[in-house]
C-alpha cells in the first residue's frame, strides 16, 4: 500500500508592523495535490498576507488558492508575502542602496526563482509611497525584480497601486501617477483596479475599506482576486 505524505508549510512573518488592521491567521502556503507540477509564487506585503480580510479564505490569495484547489488545477501556491515590506526587500540580492532596506532572502525574487515557479504574482500596492520612496527608485526596483524573472523565463503579473488614506493629498495622487507608470511600462502584465477601489481623492472607498485606512476588506480582496482570475495571462497559463 502506498503511503501518501502531505506537507503543510506555515509561513508566519516575524516582522513587527504597526497597523490598526485586524490580522488574519495565515493558512498553509501550499495548495493543490501531491501530484502538483506547477508552482505559483506570491511576492508582496500585508494585502498579499491577507490583512483586512475577516479570514484568510476571504483574502485574495486565499480565494485564489481555494479556486485552484476546487478546480483540480494541480497547482501549488507558495505565499512569500511579509507585512510592511517594499520593492527593496523583494529585489534580488544585488540591489543594495544606502539608507534603504536590503533584499530579504526569505521573501524576495531570488527566493521565488529557487522554487522554479510556473508564474509569479507581485502585490506591492502602497508601502513604497507611504515610506516616501520616489517613483524613480520604485520603478527601478520593479525593473530589477522583473528582469530577474525574465532572465529565468518566468511569467509574472503585477498588481497596480491600491488606494490608501495617506495624510497628504500629494501622496494619494502619487498612487494614481505610479499606477499609470506601471501600466505604461508593463502594459498587459498589470492588474489595474485603483479607480474601482478609490474615492476621488484616492482614499479607500468605504465599501472596500477594512477600517484602518490601509487595507481592503473582504469586498476589496474580492476585487483583487477577480482581477487575477480574469487576467489573460493567468487564464492562458491555468487553462481558464
Amino acid at each position: 500500500m502506498k503511503l501518501v505524505k502531505y506537507f503543510l508549510v506555515l509561513l508566519i512573518p516575524a516582522l513587527q508592523v504597526t497597523s490598526a488592521c485586524k490580522k488574519v491567521n495565515v493558512k498553509p502556503v501550499e495548495s493543490g495535490t501531491d501530484s502538483a507540477t506547477k508552482v505559483i509564487v506570491v511576492l508582496g506585503a500585508s494585502t498579499a498576507v491577507g490583512w483586512g480580510a475577516s479570514t484568510f479564505d476571504s483574502s485574495w490569495v486565499g480565494r485564489l488558492k481555494k479556486r485552484l484547489f476546487t478546480d483540480h488545477k494541480n497547482v501549488k501556491v507558495v505565499n512569500l508575502a511579509i507585512p510592511g515590506i517594499t520593492t527593496y526587500q523583494v529585489s534580488p540580492k544585488g540591489n543594495i542602496v544606502p539608507n534603504r532596506p536590503a533584499p530579504d532572502t526569505s521573501a524576495n525574487v531570488d527566493k521565488a526563482i529557487k522554487l522554479k515557479p510556473y508564474l509569479v504574482l507581485i502585490n506591492l500596492p502602497s508601502n513604497d509611497i507611504a515610506y516616501g520612496y520616489s517613483d524613480q527608485e520604485i520603478m527601478y526596483n520593479f525593473d530589477f525584480i522583473t528582469a530577474a524573472l525574465r532572465n529565468n523565463n518566468i511569467p509574472f503579473i503585477l498588481t497596480g497601486t491600491q488606494p490608501r488614506n495617506l495624510a497628504e493629498a500629494a501622496q494619494r495622487m502619487r498612487l494614481k501617477k505610479l499606477n499609470g507608470e506601471l501600466i505604461t511600462v508593463y502594459q498587459n502584465k498589470v492588474n489595474d483596479y485603483l479607480d474601482q477601489l478609490s474615492g476621488s481623492d484616492y482614499s479607500i472607498l468605504p465599501v472596500y475599506s477594512a477600517g484602518d485606512g490601509i487595507h481592503l476588506n473582504n469586498n476589496g480582496h474580492r476585487v483583487v482576486y477577480q482581477a487575477f482570475m480574469s487576467h489573460p495571462l493567468f487564464k492562458s497559463l491555468l487553462n481558464y
